[in-house]
């Protein structure tokens, strides 16, 4: 039996709720998250992994870019956000 959303969650619903309009990249998400951290690999899978059960449970539209081929960090958008270029995806489960 599910106990509701973590902490993780949690704060990233707040924080994607206070800037519907913008778009942040998942270092910026994981500083957030975890401030005064050094972003590691288990900051970025605990991130990923909240955002999809924001996307189950709450049914948040978030969307998602990731350039290919360039090792650089995914753009994540909230729903409101008016510059969602036309490679932009719909996180799905």
């Amino acid at each position: 039996m599910s106990r509701g959303l973590g902490a993780v969650a949690v704060r990233l619903k707040d924080f994607m709720e206070k800037h519907p309009t913008q778009s942040f990249s998942t270092s910026e998400l994981c500083r957030h998250v975890y401030p005064g951290q050094k972003v590691q690999k288990k900051h970025r899978v605990s991130v990923l992994r909240a955002l999809r059960t924001l996307v189950r449970r709450e049914g948040l539209e978030i969307w998602y870019l990731i350039l290919r081929h360039e090792k650089a960090d995914a753009e994540w958008f909230g729903r409101k956000c008016t510059l969602r270029p036309k490679a932009a995806e719909r996180l799905r489960l």
